[in-house]
């Protein structure tokens, strides 16, 4: 009896143990903080690097929208002044077509 007494001791102190062993490499496996931090900090540049490209891609499509419209505003502008620079010539003829002006 004093044997077998002697064995469920030895095999509670056993398990006792491999729980604590388990409980050890757990904690040997998990990365350190440095490594954490290291992976948190690849992680953030990953995603600046993304935003700032999705801004530079942005950036670049409002800047050629902009530039489109000056091109647009310019050519508005230099036909108008073309338009407004025949007018009175245009209104004299229409004067002199009508009769108005002799």
């Amino acid at each position: 009896m004093h044997l077998t007494s002697w064995l469920v001791d030895a095999a509670a102190a056993a398990a006792i143990l491999l729980v604590f062993l388990k409980v050890i490499d757990h904690f040997k496996r998990k990365p350190t903080l440095e490594q954490e931090l290291e992976k948190l900090l690849r992680q953030i540049r990953a995603e600046v690097n993304e935003l700032h490209h999705e801004q530079t891609s942005h950036l670049v499509e409002v800047r050629a929208r902009i530039e489109g419209a000056h091109q647009r505003v310019d050519n508005l502008t230099h036909d108008l002044n073309n338009k407004l620079q025949r007018l009175p010539g245009e209104i004299v003829d229409l004067l002199h077509k009508t009769g108005s002006l002799s």
